[in-house]
């Protein structure tokens, strides 16, 4: 045994999990250590927002702690908990969608970004963002897991509870849309 390392720490997830769903606390502390951050990145590329998906990172782990009886071994935890990550970043998106429904019918239209947001992240990063926060949920979703998350098709598929065909389809539908967005702002600068 390694000196300075708790047993946990040389578990599978599949064991983890069993062992969390059973009482072990140090057992779950560990899956949340391993997986925070990608439960992280999924909510932060569906929300936008670094305190929703901090907010919904946490949300997905307590519902993850209380659907362990329901966690099939067989699968990649990592898929499982993402599943549970979209769906809780997907039900925030909903609600935050109709609360600026209500606002804007209020308000002005929000404006453009801000000339400091431009210098900061650089306008292309910017507009490559635009374009990814403009495609349908589940394109940005499947976009993300797969190409960001470096999830399989069969994983990604699993965390969004689609079949493998259906995540192709969207990603082949977000790169279409994605390269016909940013071709007009490729060309406005030649």
């Amino acid at each position: 045994m390694v000196v300075g390392r708790h047993p946990t720490m040389l578990m599978g997830d599949a064991e983890l999990a069993r062992r969390s769903r059973d009482g072990d606390v140090g057992a779950y502390e560990e899956l949340v250590r391993r997986h925070r951050g990608s439960a992280y990145r999924v909510a932060h590329a569906i929300l936008g927002s670094p305190d929703d998906a901090e907010d919904v990172a946490q949300e997905a782990f307590l519902r993850a702690f209380g659907a362990l009886g329901t966690y099939d071994h067989r699968r990649e935890f990592s898929a499982w908990l993402s599943r549970i990550t979209v769906n809780c970043a997907i039900s925030r998106l909903r609600g935050r969608e109709r609360n600026q429904r209500r606002e804007q019918a209020v308000d002005d239209p929000p404006g453009p970004t801000t000339p400091e947001r431009e210098l900061v992240t650089g306008e292309l990063r910017t507009r490559v963002r635009e374009a990814i926060d403009v495609l349908p949920v589940k394109q940005r979703v499947a976009m993300m897991l797969f190409a960001l998350e470096d999830m399989g098709i069969a994983e990604t598929a699993y965390a969004m509870g689609c079949s493998a065909g259906t995540v192709k389809a969207h990603l082949h539908r977000a790169r279409h849309k994605l390269a016909a967005d940013l071709s007009a702002y490729m060309e406005e600068d030649e």
